[in-house]
């Protein structure tokens, strides 16, 4: 629950724009494209209840985009 809340205020701050829960058997349980640095970004993650409890790692990997990317908003139904 912690984690969700933080997760949550880090969307709200455009610090991690993009938050993805993975559902399938991979052992990946989500992907967080955030707005920030590498550094800035290993050491949000580090701060991680569930990573600082043992229960969650995480991996950086910087990428890139192309300028005005997002994702679309899906149509109702």
């Amino acid at each position: 629950m912690q984690r969700g809340k933080r997760n949550m205020a880090l969307h709200a701050a455009g610090i991690m724009p993009i938050v993805c829960p993975i559902g399938d058997s991979s052992g990946v349980t989500g992907v967080g494209v955030f707005n920030a640095s590498s550094e800035d970004v290993q050491r949000i993650c580090s701060l991680d209840p569930g990573v600082k409890a043992g229960v969650f790692n995480f991996e950086v990997h910087p990428s890139r985009s192309f300028p005005g990317s997002i994702l679309p908003v899906p149509e109702s139904s």
